[in-house]
């Protein structure tokens, strides 16, 4: 799915998955140690959701929304937030 968005690979190769200090981008609690991050940062969970749903438009719209929702389907927590 990330090679059908243009400049995604290089981006996940360029951050190898940690944030600017070294960590997991995922706060090391995985979907729902995100969630905590952005809602520290001031998102509502509403926000979260709204950003999560974008976020599968547009995948859907490049990647196709079988390859989507199986990988949607295999991130424990991501439901949540949708």
């Amino acid at each position: 799915m990330i090679e059908s968005i243009s400049g995604a690979s290089e981006s996940v190769t360029k951050h190898d998955g940690e944030d600017s200090e070294g960590g997991s981008v995922l706060g090391g609690a995985g979907v729902t140690g995100f969630g905590q991050q952005l809602m520290n940062e001031g998102l509502s969970l509403g926000k979260i959701a709204g950003l999560v749903n974008e976020t599968i438009a547009f995948a859907d719209e490049h990647a196709g929304d079988e390859l989507v929702d199986e990988v949607f389907n295999s991130v424990p927590g991501l439901p949540q937030f949708v």
